[in-house]
């Protein structure tokens, strides 16, 4: 029973949560789709963008649903090494085994507005960027990592005094192929930034868009 039940779960992007009334609406979207729930024209909205906590708050109310970019987030994704180091998603928003579609969503999608500056291609490439940062900084088996902690041990943690340790090393390179890779993508004139996944505890990797128009499988 236990395997059958493991087998029928499918990976999705966790991040995602449907508004269902018109106020829920406006408050995250600082619009809504009708009036109210009895509106004709109203219908329920799977949320797939997100107030960008990235920016100060306009007037210093914490309230940022106005601001004139939202944020995609990029799950973490467990599969490879359980939670070892971080590594976040590869599939495209949208795309992963268990998003929405208009047919099997009841008319609710997880189309990402992200298609709209980012080919699936580029963000792989950004994504697998990040996860082999991570990888090769956070693994508790790479043999720096471990003749670091070996010599820490030996030294009660002295030599970080005098020396910065591999993993701060290996992030501070994380934090440069995130500004170049942002640096890369205004040359290319796309309104794209990278959030460097420490800003998020690594919780997600966050990608600054414009704010998306208010289209139907967009919103």
């Amino acid at each position: 029973m236990a395997s059958t039940h493991s087998s029928s779960v499918k990976f999705y992007n966790y991040h995602e949560y449907i508004l269902a009334t018109a106020q829920e609406q406006r408050d995250q979207l600082g619009y809504a789709t009708g009036l109210d729930e009895d509106d004709d024209s109203f219908y329920q909205v799977l949320l797939t963008h997100f107030e960008n906590p990235h920016l100060p708050a306009p007037g210093g109310n914490g309230d940022n649903s106005s601001a004139p970019t939202r944020i995609i987030r990029i799950p973490r994704e467990f599969s490879t090494n359980n939670d070892l180091y971080p590594q976040f998603s590869t599939f495209y928003p949208g795309t992963e085994p268990g998003a929405l579609t208009p047919a099997d969503g009841g008319g609710l999608t997880s189309a990402s507005p992200l298609r709209l500056y980012l080919s699936e291609s580029e963000l792989h490439e950004i994504v697998s960027t990040v996860n082999t940062r991570l990888e090769a900084a956070l693994s508790p088996y790479h043999w720096q990592n471990v003749v670091d902690h070996c010599l820490n041990l030996v030294c009660c943690w002295l030599l970080e005094l005098v020396r910065d340790p591999y993993v701060k090393r290996r992030l501070r390179e994380l934090e440069t192929a995130v500004a170049e890779t942002n640096a890369r993508l205004a040359a290319e004139g796309k309104p794209v930034r990278v959030i460097s996944p420490l800003r998020t505890g690594y919780l997600s990797l966050d990608i600054e868009i414009p704010r998306p128009p208010p289209l139907k499988e967009y919103t």
